[in-house]
Parts: C-alpha cells; sequence; structure tokens
C-alpha cells in the first residue's frame, strides 16, 4: 500500500514537471502573417482611410499565470493595426489620409488562457476587432465584428506557444475582414 502512494506521488511529480509553463511577465506580441487574401485588381483605385486603432478590450492583461498577470511587451493596437493595414493593401485598397471612407477599428479582446492535461498543456487564445465604416460625414455607415480563436498543445507551454496561439486567433479574425463581402462592396461604394 505505501509503496502505490509512493509510485503515484513519483509520477505525479514527474508528469507536472514534464508538463511545466514557462511563460514570462511579458510577452513579446507576435507579428500577424499567414493572412489569406486575394487580390482583387478592381479595388486597387479605392481609398480608404484607417484610423489609429482603439483599445476597446477592459484590460491590458494577455492571460493569468497563477495570480500574476502576463502583459504585451509592446502595443497591441500597434501590431492590429500594421495587421489590418496589410490585409487591405494586399486585397488592394489604397490605405491613404484624406480617403472618403474611415475605417474606425477597435480591439476588443486578445487574451489567452492556459489549462493543463495529464501530459498536455493547452493554450487557448481569443480575438476580436470591431470596425466601423463612416462615411465622408462621418456618419457610421457599417459596424462589423471579426473573431477568432485557437488552441495550442503542448506538454511544455512558454512564451513561443503563447505567441503561437495569439497569431493564429488574430490572424483569423483578420482573414475575416479580407473575406467580408458587405464590407468590401461598402468600401468601394465611394
Amino acid at each position: 500500500m505505501r509503496f502505490r502512494l509512493i509510485l503515484t506521488i513519483t509520477l505525479l511529480l514527474i508528469f507536472s514537471a514534464c508538463g511545466s509553463a514557462r511563460i514570462g511577465q511579458k510577452i513579446a506580441l507576435p507579428e500577424i502573417a499567414g493572412i489569406s487574401v486575394t487580390r482583387d485588381s478592381s479595388l486597387q483605385d479605392n481609398e480608404v482611410y484607417l484610423e489609429q486603432v482603439g483599445d476597446a478590450r477592459t484590460s491590458p492583461v494577455l492571460m493569468l499565470r497563477g495570480s500574476s498577470e502576463v502583459t504585451a511587451e509592446g502595443s497591441a493596437t500597434q501590431v492590429v493595426e500594421q495587421a489590418l493595414k496589410r490585409v487591405l493593401s494586399d486585397k488592394g485598397f489604397s490605405v491613404t489620409e484624406g480617403a472618403p471612407i474611415v475605417i474606425r477599428a477597435e480591439l476588443v479582446n486578445w487574451t489567452a488562457e492556459l489549462s493543463s492535461g495529464m501530459a498536455m498543456r493547452t493554450v487557448s487564445s481569443a480575438a476580436e476587432i470591431k470596425l466601423t465604416i463612416l462615411d465622408p460625414t462621418n456618419k457610421a455607415m457599417y459596424i462589423g465584428t471579426y473573431r477568432g480563436s485557437s488552441n495550442v498543445k503542448n506538454p511544455k507551454i512558454e512564451d513561443a506557444q503563447v505567441r503561437e496561439a495569439l497569431q493564429i486567433s488574430m490572424s483569423q479574425a483578420l482573414q475575416q475582414v479580407a473575406a467580408d463581402g458587405k464590407l468590401l462592396n461598402l468600401l468601394t461604394s465611394f
């Protein structure tokens, strides 16, 4: 009986050591890449203006590690803004100041969560951005919300796996922007 107890405790310690998480207090945000955008040559004469992306998150915390908060190194809104500009440009739009149509973007959510299994850990991430399209009179013509999510499994979770999960979830949200036909039609209407 005593042998089984010692064996069980030993195995639990081994499994918990193998699956430990090594995540810093700050995580460098990933570059948002891998977004598949089909260029539309008919859009190249269309100009849009992307305002500075606003931060509508309830907290700048990316995730909790025990009772400690993990935050981003750098600006999450700047990462999203650069990726959104790239998506619009890759689609064929000219992103420029003074364009007749304004895109107001807000980062609503971009978080990760760590969960543990017996031998595997999972980082789950969720991303959400909101776009408001304004006409030349500054009237909202369209509001779209775009979401992405991901799960990255690994026996050892480190900063790299958290960045991967964050990158995938935001890429999915931006992929939805590039595929939103109603949004694209509206952006070409002026």
